[in-house]
């Protein structure tokens, strides 16, 4: 005991205040309204991320290996994602989407939340993802015959093929949300814009796959309107730019980085889209590629005006923020 501390008592009036023994009760219940909060941020991102899919009811997609003879979707089991050759693009779009508005939401808080709000928000994104990936993978497994189609060796079946590829492909998206999480919530102004712009990309063809889902019947307006979900992507990018105000060495080079994405982003999404569709060329990779390639290089004419319309809200957006930082120094 420290010299003078049997008198407290006698010299020390009485207050009603935190005793020092209390304010750890304080901080553990601040942190756990952190995760609260964070847990609420990743769970209702990833549920977003998933709704195109959930308003479709969530039967998996017919199935060209499926083990019976199914001609009615609905007549399909459940599952959490669209595993299909059509759907390959739409399935990026909702995890990338969901890491990328949990990111977004994360920062917007973050003031508020702190770092373990943060992770844990990003812990709860995994785990929906996670999930979703699992039993997407046990329900389309449980249904494919393992046949021994042609182009495949004599080991493997074209059926372990197809979701062997689906799962390495839902595990790199759920990769690359994370990281997307990541610079979204906790980056600099300048790596943040990337992450913005990958999102932004990914978000476009989740509004296109709400809008008009992969391999359905369509009418014109919604063909219209699924082709104008596709610009965006530039707006999007144009406001992250904007908000930087580049500033600073840092965000300008973010920001050219953040057009460099949205020049090659939906050119790989066209490629990537129309190429998982065309089966015919699966046992055929060169011709695949060829095929790939040239509908990337037709798709960057598109992406040219769509980084133009970026740079010039961004630009424009940009002048607005610095006057209004002048304004508000001026008038302190």
């Amino acid at each position: 005991m420290l010299q003078g501390d049997q008198h407290d008592d006698a010299r020390t009036p009485t207050t009603t205040g935190p005793t020092p023994a209390a304010r750890p009760d304080r901080t553990a219940a601040g942190t756990g309204a952190a995760a609260g909060i964070g847990a609420a941020i990743g769970l209702a991102a990833a549920v977003l991320g998933l709704l195109p899919w959930i308003v479709t009811g969530m039967h998996l997609p017919l199935q060209n290996l499926w083990e019976t003879s199914v001609a009615d979707q609905d007549a399909m089991p459940i599952a959490l994602l669209p595993f299909n050759q059509y759907f390959v693009t739409f399935l990026a779009a909702l995890l990338l989407t969901g890491a990328g508005a949990a990111g977004v939401a994360a920062r917007l808080l973050r003031a508020r939340i702190g770092r373990p709000g943060v992770f844990v928000a990003l812990a709860v994104v995994l785990l929906v993802q996670v999930v979703a990936v699992v039993q997407t993978t046990a329900v389309t497994t449980a249904g494919l015959g393992m046949d021994r189609s042609v182009g495949t060796g004599g080991s493997i079946s074209a059926s372990e093929v197809y979701v062997v590829a689906f799962v390495v492909g839902s595990v790199l998206a759920v990769l690359l949300g994370a990281g997307v999480f990541l610079l979204l919530a906790l980056a600099r102004e300048g790596a943040a814009v990337v992450a913005l712009a990958v999102s932004a990309v990914a978000f476009a063809e989740w509004v296109r796959g709400f809008v008009l889902p992969p391999a359905t019947l369509s009418d014109p307006v919604q063909v219209q309107l699924a082709d104008w979900a596709w610009w965006l992507a530039p707006v999007v990018v144009g406001v992250g730019i904007a908000a930087t105000g580049l500033r600073s060495v840092g965000r300008v080079i973010g920001s050219v980085l953040a057009l460099v994405v949205l020049l090659v982003g939906p050119a790989l999404v066209s490629a990537a889209s129309g190429a998982s569709g065309m089966r015919v060329l699966l046992p055929y990779p060169l011709e695949l590629f060829a095929f790939a390639g040239g509908l990337f290089t037709g798709s960057l004419a598109r992406g040219l005006v769509a980084v133009l319309l970026a740079a010039v809200v961004g630009a424009v957006g940009a002048l607005v923020v610095r006057r209004r930082g002048q304004r508000t120094t001026a008038a302190a």
